[in-house]
């Protein structure tokens, strides 16, 4: 009987050490998915996260970019004014005529002081352009005695003028075009230009300077007569002077005029460059973190499977 007992107490104590291992195992199978489950939405989360944070982060650079555009032609008018008022400090009759005259002229993109140089020129020669149907104008409107003869001289004066102009303006955009510079010091600095000769520089500055006796001559010839429309046209000449003597004088003082273009340059596109980089670097390295807690608990959650 005893026996009997004996062997159910040790049959029974096998089944239970059979059946009771079975609840260990099983809870940490259930640990082991509660963990899983855990990491699977943490991930699902951060990269959730990242989209909405990348998202928002691009949204605000395409409209910061598109600002930059719109804003960029603006700067350049701004740096435009402060180069040509430079350029105008160092004239000797009207540098606010100088400065409102050529500013209206000048584009966003000529920020150069040859572009400026170009620009003035170019105003004058439509100073002087203009004479010319004011001059035939008078000259049929007036009747005065010895009037017909100074305009037919001042007609031709002026016409030589123009000519002159039209010289110098060609001497410079050619030499632009061949990548020499006529604001430019006989050791360039700028890689790729080459300052035009000193012959070339003077021939330009004859030419500057015949057109100015042109209109120097017609306005001698104007004050010898007495005509309200007369003196009228002898005005408009004086500001056609003007212009021309400013690009003269830019030109006779091109040494003063670099000295402030070399202490503030035109805008440099390596430091813009260097600015969208940065910028782009900077979001990159703010990824960083989230990509490395994406990698962890990815390397994680394949351990724990």
């Amino acid at each position: 009987m005893d026996s009997v007992n004996d062997s159910l107490m040790a049959s029974s104590k096998v089944s239970l050490l059979q059946h009771h291992p079975q609840q260990p195992s099983r809870s940490r199978n259930l640990l082991k998915s509660y963990k899983t489950l855990i990491i699977i939405i943490s991930f699902c989360f951060i990269i959730l996260a990242s989209l909405i944070v990348s998202t928002i982060i691009l949204f605000h650079m395409h409209n910061r970019n598109n600002y930059n555009l719109t804003s960029e032609p603006t700067e350049s008018l701004l740096s435009n004014s402060a180069n040509l008022k430079t350029f105008c400090s160092v004239v000797s009759q009207d540098p606010d005529l100088c400065f409102t005259s050529i500013s209206s002229s000048i584009k966003g993109t000529e920020t150069e002081p040859d572009d400026i140089f170009a620009v003035s020129i170019k105003v004058a020669i439509d100073n002087v352009t203009s004479l010319a149907p004011l001059m035939r104008e008078v000259l049929l409107s007036s009747s005065m005695t010895g009037a017909e003869s100074a305009l037919k001289h001042c007609t031709e004066s002026v016409a030589d003028s123009l000519n002159q102009l039209n010289r110098s303006l060609t001497a410079v955009l050619l030499g632009a075009k061949e990548n020499c510079r006529v604001f430019s010091s006989e050791a360039p600095v700028d890689l790729g230009f080459e300052p035009l000769t000193s012959a070339q520089r003077g021939n330009v500055m004859t030419w500057l300077l015949r057109a100015l006796g042109g209109l120097d001559t017609c306005f001698d010839v104007l004050a010898g007569v007495g005509s309200v429309a007369v003196d009228e046209l002898s005005v408009k000449v004086y500001k056609a002077r003007v212009q021309v003597s400013n690009s003269r004088e830019f030109l006779l003082y091109k040494d003063k005029i670099l000295e402030y273009f070399v202490i503030h340059p035109a805008g440099n596109t390596s430091d813009k460059w260097l600015t969208v980089n940065f910028e782009y670097l900077s979001t990159l390295f703010m990824f960083c973190p989230q990509y490395l807690v994406l990698i962890f608990l990815f390397c994680l959650l394949l351990r724990i499977n």
